[in-house]
Order: structure tokens, then sequence, then C-alpha cells
């Protein structure tokens, strides 16, 4: 799967609630994985935080090794 090519891109970068509709979950979901360390974030300022595709595409194929 090409993380990124089913939503409009900036840079390298999503927003938490593009990560979440690749994954099928909410962005509040996608937030609390990040805070809990699970899915890497990129922190511009305290109300902008993005996902680095590459990072999500790792997190991805850790859960389909695991299932």
């Amino acid at each position: 799967m090409g993380v990124g090519h089913r939503v409009r891109r900036c840079g390298m970068s999503l927003t938490y609630k593009q990560a979440g509709e690749l994954m099928n979950i909410s962005h509040t979901k996608v937030s609390e994985l990040c805070r809990r360390g699970e899915i890497p974030r990129i922190v511009h300022s305290p109300k902008c935080h993005r996902i680095d595709e590459a990072d999500l595409a790792a997190y991805l194929a850790r859960k389909r090794r695991v299932a």
C-alpha cells in the first residue's frame, strides 16, 4: 500500500486526520497512538503536529507482522 496516495499531501507529512483516514480510525485515536509513542510525530507548534509518511508505513508494517 502506498501511504499517502489516497489523500492530499503537504510535503512528506500527514495530518492526524489524513493518517486516520488511511488507517480507518479517528484522528483522536491517531493522536493517542502518537502520545503513547507508537507512531513518531513531528511537532511544528503546540497545535500543529504531523506524521511522516515513512513512520506511518513502518507502524503499519509492524502491525501487519503482529496480526
